[in-house]
């Protein structure tokens, strides 16, 4: 029986839209935004729309050189009361902040096909967050960061009540200090197992704001509609990065290797990578070279430990891809963080 190709993951049309007009606010182009995902904003306007997830990744390098490396947080920050898709109308009609966070996790295919963030009370400490696949904590670390800060400024808007977390946990790193000291204001822990807010428990009992319970009864059906015909999943690319990075260090990446691990044979692999438009080749490149970037910005890592990491065979086959990737040598590059 031939295998069935797993869907791209989707974000709301209508919340990438928002997210793009907040952009466009802050003076990013929008024809450099529309050139750069290859969608027009016009056709976002739908608000029960779907695009991949990858028309989200492709704007990020245009975000980034014009907002700087926190851009997504510096987005959202502008999004307070955005109100465009039936999630937003769901956690504003919730009782509480607690029940706002639930909903939060239930519904959050609506927003965006990805994990799903759980509310855990531990006594007086309560973690709202998820643990991302490896691949993607190293290639979306602006968009896990603005999940965050985007969460956190929509319960300090519905509660009414301005508060400050505890921490904030990353599995990577932060981006720009001073942007998260303006939103998160409280300590941040890198490197950690999840990313995640750490709150003191009793705020999950914040009333919010003139809720609606009748509309709130009328919402969630409608909600549960929509999630139960969502067309989920990971990208074949995705599913091969989580497997480069696990084997990376082992030092067997062969296509070979990661087709048995996905249970398919090497042509099927190949043609699935194709109808995505790359190869297996480019995939183990881009992987690696986005596990080097992170690596090294790591000061607990050294050089000669990435190339390892790497499964590079010998640190000047490391020197030279490093050199091709980013146009520095891997020295250069860590200096150029402190500089």
């Amino acid at each position: 029986m031939a295998l069935q190709s797993k869907p791209e993951p989707t974000v709301s049309s209508a919340i990438l839209a928002s997210y793009i007009q907040a952009a466009i606010k802050l003076g990013v182009s929008k024809d450099d935004i529309e050139t750069a995902s290859g969608v027009k904003l016009a056709a976002m306007a739908d608000p029960d729309g779907r695009l991949p997830m990858g028309a989200y990744l492709a704007i990020s390098d245009t975000l980034r050189t014009q907002l700087g490396p926190a851009f997504g947080l510096r987005v959202v920050e502008t999004m307070t009361d955005t109100r465009v898709t039936v999630m937003a109308y769901l956690l504003a009609n919730s009782a509480t902040l607690g029940d706002a966070f639930k909903r939060i996790s239930r519904y959050r295919g609506i927003v965006t096909e990805s994990e799903k963030p759980e509310l855990v009370v531990n006594g007086k400490v309560a973690t709202f967050g998820c643990r991302h696949p490896k691949a993607l904590a190293m290639i979306g670390g602006a968009w896990i960061e603005s999940t965050l800060g985007f969460w956190l400024l929509r319960a300090r808007h519905f509660t009414g009540v301005d508060w400050d977390p505890m921490e904030v946990q990353l599995q990577g790193s932060a981006t720009e200090p001073e942007v998260y000291a303006r939103i998160f204001r409280s300590p941040v822990t890198n490197h950690c197992e999840c990313s995640q807010l750490v709150f003191a428990s009793e705020l999950l009992d914040l009333p919010i704001k003139n809720p609606d319970a009748r509309l709130l009864h009328y919402l969630t059906p409608i909600a549960d509609e929509i999630i139960r015909n969502l067309p989920g999943g990971q990208s074949i690319q995705h599913q091969v990065q989580e497997k480069i990075l696990a084997l990376l260090e082992h030092g067997d990446c062969s296509m070979e290797k990661i087709a048995d691990q996905l249970h398919m044979s090497v042509r099927t692999l190949q043609r699935r990578l194709e109808e995505g438009g790359t190869t297996f080749a480019n995939v183990l490149e881009n992987t690696r070279h986005i596990a080097a970037v992170e690596y090294l910005k790591d000061p607990r890592i050294a050089i000669t430990e990435v190339v390892y990491l790497l499964g590079f065979s010998e640190p000047s086959t490391f020197y030279r891809a490093f050199k091709r990737w980013t146009d520095q040598t891997p020295a250069q590059f860590r200096k150029s963080l402190t500089a």
